[in-house]
Parts: structure tokens; sequence; C-alpha cells
């Protein structure tokens, strides 16, 4: 499935380290200790980076007005998509959060399109883990959750694939009796985040807008 969606946050990141600091003034305060920032290193501007975008969110709305983002790496659904992409509907009183939440959404679109081809194959899905640096957005799940219409699990451990290989090689080794039995041991603990049903309608109207946009770049 992993095929579907590489690159992803790629270019939230991108995107951030090329206008994050110069559109959060004036959308968001950044945090007190965002003005020690340049002096504290790569990961403490990181860090500031996110909290100013993560409290930028806090004002958009589900859909952003229409405004859609396919990423530069194009649509991974579409057979022979270019490799960019861009906003579509985009207005001046569109706000630099806004496109930073089109960018959220426009993921969480490629995801549910992939989580399509699941169905089509005949396999169920209830539920998500979502790990990783994605993970940590007090915004970023919940906007999968209500794309996907699926709830959305996050854990305690922000390294799953690592987490997952430790268990099955104590499985293999003997140390632990099943899977089950070392995912006990690890104790892992779910915060569960349901969609809000609310928000249905206007990513149904999205999703569908961003599949037609999508196809519309194909050759």
């Amino acid at each position: 499935v992993s095929q579907f969606l590489g690159g992803l946050g790629a270019c939230v990141e991108w995107w951030l380290n090329q206008c994050g600091a110069v559109g959060a003034v004036g959308q968001a305060q950044a945090p007190e200790n965002a003005k020690a920032a340049p002096t504290h290193g790569e990961g403490m501007r990181n860090q500031t980076k996110w909290a100013a975008f993560d409290e930028a969110l806090e004002a958009t709305a589900p859909g952003c007005g229409g405004l859609l983002y396919l990423p530069q790496t194009g649509a991974r659904q579409v057979p022979g998509a270019p490799q960019h992409g861009g906003y579509f509907g985009l207005r001046l009183d569109h706000s630099w959060a806004d496109m930073g939440r089109a960018m959220l959404e426009g993921a969480a679109h490629e995801l549910r399109w992939a989580l399509e081809h699941l169905r089509a194959a005949g396999l169920a899905l209830e539920q998500m883990w979502m790990v990783g640096g994605a993970a940590k957005s007090p915004h970023w799940p919940q906007i999968v959750a209500d794309v996907s219409g699926l709830p959305v699990l996050l854990s305690q451990y922000t390294h799953g694939p690592a987490l997952g290989a430790a268990i099955l090689t104590g499985v293999g080794l003997g140390v632990f009796e099943s899977v089950e039995k070392a995912r006990d041991h690890f104790q892992v603990a779910a915060q569960r985040i349901e969609p809000q049903g609310a928000h249905g309608p206007v990513y149904d109207r999205q999703y569908a807008a961003y599949r037609r946009r999508a196809r519309e770049m194909a050759p």
C-alpha cells in the first residue's frame, strides 16, 4: 500500500521550509520560545516551525472554502500522472494557514483513494494506525479520520515499524511465545480519533473534486 503514498509528508516539510516562518507572521503568534529558536539549533527551529503551523490551523475550516492541493510529486492513484502539482481554487481571501491545511487534506484525499484499492480487493477496513511525525500534529490525524471515514489510532510509540520489527524478531528468537504476547509486553496504548460526521459532506465534495483535478492533469 505504501507505494501509493510516498512523498506526501515531504511535500508539507518542503512547504514549511520555504514559507513557514514568513507565513506564520500575522497568521498566528508563535510560542514564546520562538524568539530564542535561531540560537538553539535546527531541532528547535523545526519545533517552532511546526508549533506555529499547528496554532495557525486552529483558525481554518474543513475544505478550506473549496481550496484543493495536489502534491508536487503528482497524484499517486493516476497512472502516468505528471510529477508536479499545485493549488486549485486559490483566492485572495485564502490565508497561509488555509494553504497549509489544504496540503494536509490533499494527503488525506490520496490516502482515501488508496484505501479504495484495498476495498476493491475485498479487504475489510475498520481502523488505521498513524505513527511518525504526522501523528504528533493535533490536527492531521483528525483530518485523516474525517476524510477517510475511518477511526485513526495513535500510539505512545513514535517508531511503529521499528516496534513491529522488534516484536517479530522477539517471536522469531523465542523471546516471546506469540505476536500477541509480545504486543502485550510492550503495552501499546491507543488514542482513538473518531471521524466527525458533520465534516463528511464537505470532504466528500472535496474528494470528488480532487480526483477530477488529478485525472485532468494526466496526459
